[in-house]
């Protein structure tokens, strides 16, 4: 999540720098909560951008922030993403030339050495597939139920935090005033766009969830799987197994979140009697202690049957992922026990297999000039 960008936009309506200056400091603690280490965030205004650019006014252009984010992202693509997929390469040239020098070092000992290694290895084949078939019965579901019931305790507790905020927005006296008439259908109506205002944000705090809990299961099964492999590794020698990321896990399907308080707005409506009272006098604060509890339940009833959907959702996933990673491992352990023991039995060249890595370090240099040469064009 350190690739990702994130834009503050409409920067241009803070009264000052550092008011802007308090909104993204905001943002990035925020971010860093939700476990993204070092966020990069831009403050721009979006509008002002695109009327200068059609206006080719180039000043308002660079107020507008746009620029210096275009530039960064523009950096990523053009020398941050080609780098991370090189040295993605280089690891997987590495991992497998080391592998090979093994094999030449194998190759090169003495017919008793090599059959009494044929029999090691079949042995711990045996015991190295074992040993996957550990890691596809390892369950996640304790601590996936833990962090979902954590993480979820936080998101009522942030928007219990923010109650009096969004009461004082939806219950506000540029609707509720004298003049504008059919006072109690008003009020009805700030109490509905009150929940409507608290199911967006907390379904915008369950979108932030899933991908904390999808960071923490693949945290979990990656690690399972990489100590699976770390002990394959230390069965045999000239065994050299990796874990491969799969692709993004799949969203959960939550739908909308509607939250709805037992009984109607209008019970309150006694609590009002106009606007000078309610605003000036304790009629808001009574609204607000007699409503709290009532909306607070219909928040924690929402997010209970969250928790069990998340729960189940990135368990199931957990599940795919060691899947994933046991096929994966599975089959760089079957190759590679062919392979060894193949040149074991037929008493191949050591300098064959030499011959093979150092041609991959070859490889492994041109690749490197041919960047060199691609970051000078660019």
């Amino acid at each position: 999540m350190d690739k990702m960008f994130f834009i503050v936009n409409a920067a241009d309506l803070a009264q000052s720098e550092e008011e802007l200056e308090e909104v993204v400091k905001h943002v990035r603690s925020n971010l860093t909560a939700s476990g993204v280490g070092s966020p990069h965030i831009f403050p721009v205004s979006s509008l002002a951008a695109l009327s200068s650019k059609q206006d080719e006014d180039e000043d308002t252009l660079a107020e507008s922030g746009f620029p210096v984010f275009e530039q960064a992202i523009s950096r990523f693509a053009v020398e941050d993403l080609p780098r991370l997929s090189q040295r993605a390469g280089y690891d997987e040239i590495t991992s497998v030339r080391n592998r090979i020098s093994a094999w030449a070092d194998m190759a090169a000992q003495d017919e008793t050495t090599r059959e009494r290694k044929i029999t090691e290895l079949k042995e711990a084949h045996v015991q190295a597939l074992s040993t996957l078939a550990a890691l596809a019965e390892h369950n996640i579901t304790r601590e996936i139920s833990q962090e979902s019931s954590e993480l979820l305790f936080h998101v009522r507790q942030r928007l219990d935090y923010a109650l009096n905020r969004f009461f004082q927005e939806s219950f506000n006296p540029s609707v509720l005033r004298e003049d504008a008439g059919h006072l109690k259908a008003a009020f009805a109506a700030c109490g509905r766009d009150l929940m409507r205002t608290l199911s967006i944000e907390l379904d915008q705090e369950l979108w932030a969830t899933t991908l904390r809990l999808e960071q923490a299961g693949r945290t979990l099964t990656e690690g399972a799987a990489a100590k699976a492999a770390a002990d394959m590794n230390g069965m045999a020698e000239g065994l050299s197994l990796g874990i491969r990321r799969e692709s993004d896990w799949e969203a959960p399907a939550l739908g909308e979140t509607e939250l709805q308080i037992q009984g109607d707005w209008l019970s309150y409506w006694s609590l009002f009697k106009n606007p000078k009272h309610f605003f000036e006098g304790s009629g808001s604060s009574k609204l607000r202690e007699a409503a709290e509890p009532k909306v607070k339940e219909a928040i924690a009833d929402v997010v209970a049957m969250r928790e069990e959907q998340l729960t189940d959702h990135y368990v199931q996933m957990g599940a795919l992922s060691l899947k994933h990673q046991v096929s994966v491992l599975e089959e760089q352990l079957n190759e590679s026990m062919a392979a060894i023991i193949s040149s074991l039995q037929d008493g191949q060249s050591p300098m064959m297999w030499r011959k093979l890595a150092d041609e991959l370090d070859a490889l492994s240099a041109t690749v490197q000039h041919v960047a060199d040469l691609i970051r000078l064009i660019v």
